[in-house]
């Protein structure tokens, strides 16, 4: 009977293990066209290796060489995909010659107190500040406190619900465009500013959020039903085509509504940095933040995944990045500090 339970234990656990790992291996690595729940699996790839930790100890227990081996499989893809962020951040390096910090926060409109911002500002001092969801009414009370400390500012769909942008900036800008990819989509922003090293293009992203279309059986959890990011994927695709059209080295900050690792990164051009990536420690992960999901019945106290970022073109070069704490939206913000090209 012992002997029966084991191999009984066994199924259970090497079948359902070895078809979980050829999904996240898939979800992960594969350039196929896409099932909408392999993208979800590719979204949350992070928190599918949990489960492997319980095979390891199944291993142990039953003494399975095959049930080992599954684990270490899983282990070794889960540390090509995420074992950089597990490395200890090197101590910064100064950026020797001229620089520029950038931090960008999406709001989470309707949200009217800047003051979370205007601390963490002050204690920052960023050169800059991207922010998205940005509304008149948050755009006057910021500007209201830090006006003077950034002169150079524009905004840009604030009037709208949730999709307005704004650049506040102490080096000056020269110029700034306002588009939009599509009638539904977020407001972009394109300003070039005057920096020390010679003009630097600066893009303000917000990327169109993937939906999550779901249902609730008998008032509990959400059951995924399907996982719409077209609107995502093809401003993603317009975004490229802007960007590298850019006569000059540029940086983008904003919210990509993209997972860090997942198959929207990996599409971005080989010559994009990514100043958390290569300037941060840790995961990095900027939503959700504090936020209730499933009708409260489920409440999420950290963020899960990175979906706002810092990139820049090859030429700039990161040499910090961090995601600072702060209430009021369920986005964290990013603060990055970038060196610049030598002055031409």
């Amino acid at each position: 009977m012992l002997r029966v339970l084991r191999d009984l234990l066994f199924g259970l656990v090497l079948l359902p293990g070895v078809l979980w790992l050829v999904l996240l291996a898939f979800a992960r690595v594969a350039d196929a066209p896409r099932l909408w729940w392999l993208d979800l699996i590719d979204t949350f790839a992070l928190y599918g290796f949990a489960p492997f930790v319980g095979v390891l100890l199944v291993a142990a227990l039953l003494r399975s060489r095959a049930l080992a081996v599954l684990a270490a499989l899983a282990g070794l893809l889960f540390v090509t995909q995420f074992g950089r962020a597990l490395l200890p951040r090197p101590e910064p390096a100064r950026a020797s010659g001229p620089h520029l910090t950038v931090l960008t926060y999406n709001l989470r409109s309707p949200n009217g107190n800047p003051d979370p911002l205007v601390q963490l500002v002050r204690e920052r001092q960023p050169d800059v500040i991207v922010l998205q969801e940005l509304t008149t009414r948050y755009a006057e009370r910021l500007t209201a406190q830090i006006g003077d400390a950034y002169p150079s500012f524009v905004v840009a769909g604030i009037e709208s619900a949730n999709d307005g942008g704004g650049i506040f900036s102490r080096v000056p800008i020269l110029d700034h465009a306002a588009f939009r990819f599509t009638d539904e989509g977020n407001v972009f922003q394109r300003a070039r500013l005057r920096t020390d090293a010679g003009d630097v293009w600066l893009v303000n992203v917000h990327l169109v959020s993937p939906r999550l279309e779901a249902r609730r059986i008998r008032g509990g959890l959400p059951i995924p039903l399907d996982f719409h990011e077209d609107g995502r994927d093809d401003d993603l695709a317009r975004l490229v085509a802007e960007v590298e059209a850019l006569d000059g080295p540029f940086i983008l900050a904003g919210d990509f509504n993209s997972a860090a690792g997942s198959r929207p990164n990996r599409v971005f051009p080989a010559t994009w940095r990514d100043a958390y990536r290569e300037a941060g420690e840790g995961f990095g992960h900027t939503f959700p933040s504090g936020i209730g999901l499933a009708r409260g019945r489920l409440n999420v106290t950290f963020p899960l995944i990175r979906i706002d970022y810092v990139l820049t073109s090859h030429d700039l070069t990161p040499r910090y990045a961090t995601v600072p704490r702060i209430a009021g939206s369920d986005h964290l913000p990013v603060f990055a500090d970038v060196e610049l090209p030598p002055p031409r």
